[in-house]
């Protein structure tokens, strides 16, 4: 494991007071006991890498006259062993997609980088760069022992080949016919017997099994004296049909032909081999058979892995590049206004006070719903969140949410709430329908101008609830629209606007497992609204929801 042992890493830098940055760095990593070493030039960083002896290279992008860039490509043609790291000082797409297709294993904005976001961001690099070495050793694994196997049915077949020709030119001699023709028969239903995990079927011209053995028969429920006499078409899908036919006739032309086929959610991976005759046709094709379905799986889910990995890898990177970009403002806000009221103490200076203690109460509710929006994340995420339905009252809560939020409403912005419907008690999870309103609506206050109103609009049908949030605000680009719901996103807009990119992926997760939908329309310049629609019964009975 990694803190186990000591983990080397090789610096790539030509500027030394980045040396000493990223070595006090790791020096504050203390559940984990780093090495650091120190290339500063390009030639240098090469060397470094074709020793092999490292646990993981971290790589500026500017080494005099090359790139980070250039030396991660020339490494990994050279066979590198060890993850490569790029480092840079100004972050931009253009640089973090030249990363990501030269094949480094992250990319990390230096401004960005401390302690731990460095350590993780080793750690879940060499992690990743393992799973990549186990899926190749499982492959190259699955290759050798396919080769290995073929070799030993080639010995086989050989020998079937030859019993096989020997029996043709024994047929006047009937005794001696019949007795090598059961020598033969011996012969297929010992391989057969034995071939483990596997079964061996032979098969004439017509398509028809003439022969079946082997240990997986069983295990398939595939009884031999059901199929044999009768063609293949009568058990698979018309796909897999014309596959084996393909195969089939491949074997009577006189070449071997490997294909897979599904049966009874088994994968099976089967060789279409011709048995020749004496005079040097082919009557007859043997296809030997075996069960891959767990290699498959298993490399199937080492895969998902690490795609996964690669994903959560991404997700913690931008979460923390946001969380260090919002929680500094806030925080930074805090610090002056404390500051500075300390300084106020004149019988004058109540106004000033005021207005710093103001300052520090809105710094410390944009701290408090960023904090808010990763904790509702990380419960949704860990399924956390039930959605347990009760009798609530909804214009008492629709009132209740705009009482909160009208506080932090900028001048002149009022919300307009009105609702419609005979019924005012629906059953619905009371927090879930709170905190859906309460996104919605601080949303809209957030990206609307001074002077401008929000409307909250609830009715209530004899099958749906419909929860309509409307602004005249700034609206959402149409290239930005797609991605609206997606972790940490934010549109192109927005920049200047403090926010997590967390609050319509949390909306939209609520709105999922409640069983309803949400969808939006938006002008740029004109306004936002949002739609959602929640079926009655599905709320009152979420079990019917999945």
């Amino acid at each position: 494991m990694l803190h186990d042992k000591e983990i080397r890493v090789c610096l790539i830098e030509d500027d030394e007071e980045d040396y000493i940055l990223t070595k006090g760095y790791l020096r504050e990593v203390t559940h984990r006991r780093y090495k650091l070493e120190w290339a500063d030039t390009f030639e240098k960083g090469l060397e470094a890498i074709k020793t092999g002896t490292y646990d993981a290279y971290l790589v500026d992008y500017r080494l005099g006259g090359a790139t980070g860039v250039e030396l991660i490509k020339n490494a990994l043609e050279d066979g590198s062993n060890a993850p490569l790291i790029l480092l840079t000082g100004l972050g931009t797409p253009e640089i973090d997609d030249m990363a990501m297709k030269v094949g480094a294993a992250d990319y990390l904005i230096k401004s960005n980088i401390n302690a731990e976001t460095l350590d993780r961001s080793i750690r879940y690099s060499i992690n990743q760069y393992r799973l990549l070495q186990e899926v190749k050793a499982l492959h190259a694994e699955s290759e050798q022992r396919v080769t290995e196997r073929t070799w030993e049915l080639a010995g086989a077949i050989n020998e079937l080949e030859k019993t096989n020709r020997n029996l043709m030119e024994e047929m006047a001699a009937g005794k001696k016919a019949r007795e090598e023709k059961e020598k033969s028969q011996k012969l297929y239903f010992t391989i057969g017997e034995n071939y483990p995990n596997g079964f061996i079927a032979v098969f004439n011209k017509d398509m028809e099994y003439v022969f079946m053995e082997g240990r997986l028969l069983d295990d398939l429920g595939m009884n031999k004296a059901e199929w044999v006499g009768k063609r293949f078409g009568e058990y698979f899908s018309p796909v897999e049909i014309a596959n084996m036919e393909q195969s089939l006739h491949t074997a009577f032309h006189g070449h071997r032909k490997a294909f897979e086929l599904v049966f009874h959610g088994r994968t099976l991976q089967s060789y279409a081999l011709p048995l020749l005759e004496s005079d040097g046709h082919i009557e007859q094709v043997m296809v030997v058979t075996q069960d891959i379905t767990e290699r498959k799986k298993a490399i199937e889910e080492i895969s998902n892995a690490l795609d996964k990995e690669k994903i959560l890898n991404e997700l913690k990177s931008r979460f923390v590049s946001m969380a260090s970009h919002e929680f500094r403002t806030p925080l930074g806000t805090i610090l002056s206004s404390v500051s500075l009221i300390g300084k106020y103490n004149a019988p004058g200076d109540d106004e000033k006070r005021e207005k710093h203690i103001a300052r520090i109460k809105s710094a410390v509710a944009n701290l408090t719903g960023i904090l808010n929006d990763f904790l509702s994340l990380s419960k949704l995420e860990e399924g956390k969140t039930s959605n347990t339905p009760h009798p609530v009252n909804l214009p008492e809560i629709c009132a209740e949410v705009v009482e909160e939020i009208q506080v932090t409403a900028k001048t002149g912005q009022e919300i307009h709430l009105e609702n419609k419907g005979e019924l005012s008690e629906i059953n619905i999870d009371r927090q879930i329908l709170k905190n859906i309103l309460i996104n919605l609506t601080s949303n809209a206050i957030k990206y609307s101008p001074e002077n401008k109103p929000v409307f909250v609009f609830t009715e209530v049908t004899k099958k749906n609830l419909v929860i309509r949030v409307t602004d005249q605000g700034i609206g959402i680009p149409i290239e930005d629209q797609k991605h609206l719901f997606e972790s940490f996103f934010r549109a192109g807009n927005v920049t200047n606007i403090q926010g997590t990119g967390l609050g319509l992926n949390i909306v939209k997760r609520y709105v999922d497992l409640l069983g309803g939908d949400i969808d939006f329309i938006s002008v740029p310049d004109q306004g936002t609204t949002f739609c959602i629609e929640l079926d009655l019964e599905k709320l009152k009975n979420p079990e019917t929801i999945w």
